[in-house]
């Protein structure tokens, strides 16, 4: 895995070291199955993952919506096509953000903090802390194939309330208007968290602020 950070904020703070082995050996895994179950090619426009079909196969199911009834509360454009990894805590104002932009084959870290809300805009945020980083092909397909996967899981019941625990965690996929979410106390989808955590904390961009 390869990333060429272009901003990083606390950047020592923040870098932390995972045994290689266990990254490859997951996008390995990922790469060597999307090979055998690769799918006819996607819009000329998806630049980045015109070579990574995405999305091809999505099964009716309680965690898809609309994008524009989404509730984000992400003070900033959401790429139009990617996955994303939301944590926090019910009593902490703060949350930390895993962004992958597919089009762009980029990844960002951002860990945000609500602010007191107006009549106008009840649920602000800003950001505090945030780093990006450039995903090389092979990482972009291990990510694709794993977002294949959870769009093509039926599922088959809705979003459960949280747990009792102050733990929060959102799994969204982004494709142009459609969007699935799954939230829980803990993360849904954990293969592709996992992967999603693995690139970034060998980047040395993931911090589990919100977490904290």
């Amino acid at each position: 895995m390869r990333l060429r950070l272009s901003h990083v904020v606390d950047a020592q703070s923040l870098r932390s070291s995972i045994p290689r082995i266990r990254l490859l050996g997951l996008i390995a895994a990922s790469v060597l199955l999307f090979c055998v179950a690769a799918m006819p090619g996607v819009a000329a426009e998806r630049k980045a993952v015109t070579s990574h079909p995405y999305a091809q196969d999505k099964r009716d199911s309680p965690y898809r919506t609309e994008r524009a009834k989404l509730s984000l509360a992400f003070p900033g454009a959401l790429p139009a096509h990617g996955v994303l990894v939301a944590r926090g805590n019910i009593l902490s104002p703060l949350a930390n953000w895993l962004i992958v932009d597919l089009d762009s084959g980029t990844m960002r870290r951002a860990v945000t903090r609500l602010r007191a809300g107006t009549s106008d805009d009840p649920t602000a945020s800003v950001i505090e802390q945030e780093a990006s980083g450039t995903l090389t092909d092979a990482d972009l397909g291990a990510v694709i194939l794993a977002a294949n996967r959870v769009w093509a899981d039926e599922g088959r019941s809705p979003p459960a309330p949280p747990d009792r625990t102050d733990a929060l965690c959102s799994v969204v996929l982004l494709d142009a208007d459609e969007a699935r979410h799954a939230f829980g106390s803990a993360c849904p989808s954990p293969q592709l968290v996992e992967l999603l955590d693995a690139l970034a904390e060998a980047s040395g961009i993931s911090a589990r602020s919100g977490e904290r």
